[in-house]
């Protein structure tokens, strides 16, 4: 699913940046970045995910084997030095997120429900933005993205 303009602006503004450098996971009809990785692209067969520069990467993969996604995330920035802002949802009682977010990034719990584009409900489960990137410590608080 697509990701929601205002919960998109309210993460650039919280990132200081005016756009992403790279989508890790999008089409042609829902990238938030010039550039993109769209499945037949296979993200997980790039050789790096890391953006140009100093630029951060976007990811709001399927939620279906989130395990893989955030591996391969935690894997980038250790080897490659990647900023990602990688949406997904709040499981921290899996096995997945003790092993590659917990102690890995600033996890930011959303207050707020996202409705992504497309739905006209907002997704029913607690959802993070967590970031990835060498100069941030890991840690966590709750976000209010949709205050202004």
């Amino acid at each position: 699913y697509g990701t929601p303009d205002d919960f998109l602006q309210a993460v650039r503004r919280r990132l200081g940046i005016f756009s992403f450098g790279l989508d890790l996971s999008a089409t042609a009809r829902n990238t938030v970045a010039k550039r993109y990785f769209s499945p037949r692209d296979d993200a997980f067969a790039q050789e790096s995910w890391k953006a140009p520069g100093k630029q951060w990467s976007w990811l709001n993969p399927p939620f279906g084997d989130i395990k893989r996604w955030a591996r391969r995330v935690q894997q980038e920035r250790v080897v490659h030095d990647a900023k990602i802002a990688f949406l997904l949802p709040a499981s921290a009682g899996s096995n997945w997120w003790a092993d590659y977010v917990h102690n890995e990034a600033l996890v930011l719990f959303l207050n707020g429900r996202i409705t992504f584009v497309g739905q006209k409900d907002p997704y029913p489960k607690d959802c993070a933005l967590v970031l990835y990137a060498p100069d941030i410590e890991p840690g966590y608080e709750v976000w209010r993205w949709a205050q202004r």
